[in-house]
């Protein structure tokens, strides 16, 4: 992955989580009377959550498959 991508994903990552955060507030999700101890959790497990999505690396096409394996020797 190079640098560029590497940026581009993070962006396209945390702006993924800032929009869902937004629309929690927007619609009530998050109460009023949270304050930063609470919102900051919540950022946390929408970061926990976003990093056990599968990764697509933009260098492949729509509907690309690589497949990659290991073999592992006891």
């Amino acid at each position: 992955m190079t640098k560029r991508e590497q940026h581009r994903f993070v962006r396209a990552l945390l702006n993924s989580i800032h929009r869902d955060i937004r629309v929690a507030i927007r619609t009530n999700v998050i109460p009023r009377s949270w304050d930063g101890i609470e919102l900051r959790e919540y950022i946390a497990e929408k970061g926990r959550g976003a990093a056990r999505l599968p990764f697509f690396s933009s260098d492949r096409r729509p509907g690309e498959v690589r497949i990659t394996t290991s073999f592992l020797r006891a």
